[in-house]
């Protein structure tokens, strides 16, 4: 991630590459372990899929150089999850940003749109409008998409020390 590139322009590169290059859409009905490795060119390789839990994750890995005051520095994960009663079937696919140093929050969110943005069009073909914006803001919405929910979701935590902001693919509901 190049931390010079504005979150507008790093959307506007990754929408014109998506609307070229856009691939197939991934069924929202498909075994949770077929998402585990979709983040893995993008820097988040799942730990592999745990059949004892129906998912997999990545680490969590930094994305800013220096912490905040909590020690830890800015953080994102990679997860599929399979239903908590049917393992097999998906729940979700989701991002989780944690911001744990507010000053460079902006160089998290960039990482943030750069890797949803990336999911987005493997999973349900495009990049919702909008979709960039919302993410580079911390906002919260959510869009249809096909058979696909896509949802993100922001917070800023009760201590006030950070915030946190979630992205989910879920099957959408029939």
């Amino acid at each position: 991630m190049n931390a010079g590139i504005s979150c507008s322009v790093m959307a506007a590169l990754i929408l014109l590459v998506s609307e070229s290059f856009a691939g197939p859409v991934l069924s929202s009905k498909a075994h949770p372990k077929v998402f585990c490795e979709m983040a893995a060119d993008l820097g988040y390789p799942s730990r592999g899929y745990k059949e004892r839990t129906g998912g997999c994750a990545s680490d969590m890995v930094d994305v800013t150089p220096a912490p905040g005051r909590s020690g830890l520095k800015n953080n994102l994960a990679f997860y599929s999850m399979g239903a908590f009663d049917e393992p097999s079937r998906l729940q979700r696919v989701s991002l989780i940003l944690n911001v744990n140093n507010v000053n460079q929050k902006s160089m998290a969110l960039a990482e943030l749109v750069r890797v949803a943005s990336s999911l987005s069009v493997k999973l349900v073909g495009i990049i919702p409008v909008g979709f960039a914006g919302v993410l580079g803001n911390a906002g919260s919405k959510t869009w249809s998409v096909g058979e696909w929910t896509v949802e993100v979701k922001s917070s800023v935590w009760p201590t006030g020390q950070g915030q946190d902001t979630t992205v989910y693919f879920r099957p959408a509901v029939e």
